[in-house]
């Protein structure tokens, strides 16, 4: 027995698949867009500051710590230093940022001005806190820039800055890959209508000549 799809099956079947393909094309592209807009959110405006740290010029120099600071935000947990240091017979106190996992990283005075207060007494282990608030007292190995002595240093290892660059690459590969759907999207749609302006102007003359 053989089985027949109508013409009127046949293009069912089409427009379903076609409308199949654009959900979960759709669907991918949110998944991007949303993944997209993490990443650089939070790797972008680190890697910047690395690449700004990496060009300047800068001497060793050693600072004590006089406090520590803890601050929740969206995405991860930023850490602050208040650390004292000399330098060319004038003394200076700076505020760090650094990540979790005790990295220093540049951040402006204004930045540590607005920081808000920490309440983060059910958001981190307590070891974790007393290990940070061990360092008080310390001294740390930064660095400083003749230029701005007022601001302390700690430029990201090669490591790091490679990790930092690849997940920049990918959230903006992810944004290409929208610009790229869209083109395709917007290129298939012009063949569609053309296809379909070509089918009523074929029916209008079809009718005519009745």
């Amino acid at each position: 027995m053989e089985v027949s799809v109508s013409g009127s099956g046949k293009s069912n079947f089409i427009v379903f698949i076609v409308k199949f393909a654009i959900s979960i094309i759709i669907t991918l592209c949110c998944a991007a867009g949303a993944t997209g807009t993490y990443l650089l959110k939070t790797f972008l405006p680190m890697y910047n500051d690395e690449m700004d740290v990496k060009k300047r010029n800068l001497e060793p120099i050693t600072a004590t710590v006089l406090s520590v600071d803890r601050e929740f935000t969206e995405h991860n947990i930023i850490g602050y230093m208040e650390l004292s240091y000399e330098y060319n017979g004038k003394d200076y106190v700076y505020n760090m940022k650094y990540y979790e996992e005790g990295n220093f990283h540049h951040s402006t005075a204004e930045e540590d001005d607005e920081r808000p207060s920490r309440e983060d007494n059910d958001m981190s282990s307590k070891a974790h806190w007393e290990e940070l608030q061990a360092m008080v007292g310390k001294t740390q190995d930064l660095f400083i820039d003749p230029s701005e002595p007022d601001k302390l240093f700690f430029p990201g290892s090669e490591d790091t800055i490679k990790f930092l660059r690849i997940m920049v690459y990918i959230g903006f590969g992810l944004y290409a890959f929208i610009a790229l759907n869209i083109v395709i999207a917007l290129l298939i749609g012009r063949k569609f209508l053309k296809k379909s302006v070509r089918k009523v102007k074929e029916h209008i003359a079809e009718y005519s000549e009745k």
